[in-house]
């Protein structure tokens, strides 16, 4: 993980988070539409990715990858979202070792202080919002 990424956790039991104790595919998807939902309000081109990409993407590169951890029915492991670019974010890095493949920033147009504060506490807010609808 690097600068200008958001590292978030969720901790639930995976039968409450997917309607299924062994349901680890559709916890993972899950998580994948949650945080799309997050990104779009930023970039509406975000979409899924699935096999060797798996992610969200925008068009112009990876804005969120997903990890998952099982252990004794809990999902314990969670998400990164790309906010904010910096220089050194992902330098010479191929996103989730992609050949090629380039970061993408959901804040990517954002520059003063004041205004990135406000799109942190809507980010943020949101995340909650969404995974809040799932009574997690």
């Amino acid at each position: 993980h690097g600068p200008g990424q958001w590292v978030c956790f969720v901790l639930t039991p995976l039968q409450v988070f997917t309607g299924d104790s062994r349901g680890v595919r559709k916890a993972v998807y899950q998580i994948l539409e949650n945080v799309r939902q997050v990104a779009s309000d930023y970039l509406p081109e975000a979409h899924l990715r699935e096999g060797n990409e798996l992610g969200i993407w925008s068009k112009q590169g990876k804005l969120a990858s997903v990890g998952i951890k099982i252990r004794d029915g809990y999902v314990s492991s969670g998400f990164a979202l790309n906010c904010i670019g910096t220089p050194e974010s992902f330098l010479n890095i191929d996103p989730c070792g992609i050949v090629g493949s380039r970061p993408d920033f959901i804040l990517r147009n954002i520059q003063d202080p004041a205004s990135l504060a406000e799109a942190f506490l809507r980010i943020s807010t949101k995340i909650v919002e969404v995974f809040e609808k799932q009574k997690i």
